[in-house]
């Protein structure tokens, strides 16, 4: 199953993919990482279809979605 989610600001579109587990997850946030129909990493919001950003690599996604709320995935 996917599901659509957009960024407003740029009005990009992303589908993705909601079957099993989140690849991140920042719980204070309300935001995780989830893999696209299209290969890429989405950075997402849990409470809406929100879209902050998309990444091509996991890694990156991951430590976006944790830099965005002033913590440190770390290396």
């Amino acid at each position: 199953m996917t599901t659509t989610y957009t960024n407003n600001k740029t009005s990009e579109t992303a589908e993705v993919i909601m079957d099993g587990m989140a690849c991140g997850l920042h719980r204070n946030g309300e935001t995780c990482v989830r893999q696209t129909a299209d290969g890429l990493f989405a950075v997402i919001s849990t409470k809406t279809t929100r879209l902050l950003k998309t990444f091509a690599d996991r890694l990156d996604a991951r430590r976006y979605n944790f830099a965005i709320h002033g913590d440190n995935l770390g290396e």
